[in-house]
């Protein structure tokens, strides 16, 4: 029912992933009812590659198991990741498997040379609260407020995370206009630093859209924008087309490509989520 809180950039595209149970291809939104209760289950993998203004490619691997439980207008939900990067020590993942330009230039070896490593393990485990208010009247938009915390669980000396708590609140609102499903979203981060690097918290935002196109497909285009956390680093930006496929009411997959726009975002990314949901 409710549809913030999976990742763009990918937080923002799982985000709209979790929105197509609440809007079918057929345009038309579900409202809430007394009792609803439902479970969801996950598994997402998204591979990226950029250069982050750096000499050598850095190249990530993020896979999720994503757990979900509908209440009524209440969803929570915790997303486990295990990560893959490979490249030199600038970059990191941060809150909900973005990456983060920790570093203002690489690690550099005796000799000069740029020092690469690759590094795999437990990322850091994400859980949100979200809250959804549906109006009774269809022609008015929906708002859902939602609540996340990042927990320190990947190693911050292998430069997997930032090794810190992170807090973010943000507010969605989407509206439905037959097949065609706006949306925007705003928040804020705070961030807590890395090794020897203060993070600065940041605002962060979406906006896209949603259609449908049949009975069991939709595609969209979201373009998301996110403050940089560290000094110095330009803006995250990101354009991200999608497509979500409905094999039945309980089996749904989305596919997804990430185009960087700025320097600080990777240079191109791709990933599916597939989920399964049961009342």
């Amino acid at each position: 029912m409710s549809r913030a809180g999976f990742r763009i950039g990918t937080a923002t595209v799982l985000a709209v992933f979790v929105l197509s149970w609440a809007v079918p291809a057929t345009g038309q939104i579900l409202y809430p009812f007394e009792n609803h209760k439902r479970f969801s289950v996950s598994l997402g993998s998204d591979y990226s590659s950029g250069d982050y203004s750096e000499v050598e490619d850095t190249e990530i691997w993020y896979s999720s198991l994503g757990l979900k439980y509908e209440h009524e207008r209440w969803t929570a939900r915790v997303t486990i990741p295990w990560v893959w990067i490979a490249g030199p020590e600038v970059v990191c993942m941060a809150f909900a498997g973005q990456p983060l330009v920790m570093y203002q230039s690489p690690h550099l070896s005796e000799a000069g040379e740029v020092h690469s490593t690759t590094v795999r393990g437990l990322g850091d485990v994400l859980a949100s609260l979200t809250y959804t208010l549906l109006p009774v009247d269809a022609s008015f938009p929906g708002v859902e407020f939602t609540a996340k915390v990042k927990f320190p669980t990947a190693s911050s000396s292998a430069y997997i995370g930032t090794g810190s708590y992170d807090y973010s609140f943000e507010a969605e609102v989407f509206r439905e206009f037959g097949r065609w499903t706006p949306y925007l979203n705003l928040g804020y981060r705070f961030m807590g630093d890395g090794i020897d690097t203060e993070l600065d918290n940041v605002w962060f935002g979406s906006v896209g859209i949603d259609l449908g196109v049949g009975s069991r497909t939709s595609v969209g285009l979201i373009y998301d924008f996110r403050q940089a956390a560290l000094a110095g680093r330009t803006e995250p930006q990101e354009l991200v087309p999608y497509t979500i496929f409905r094999f039945s009411e309980s089996i749904r997959l989305m596919t997804y490509v990430v185009i960087g726009l700025s320097d600080s975002s990777a240079n191109l990314g791709m990933g599916s989520n597939i989920a399964l949901t049961w009342d």
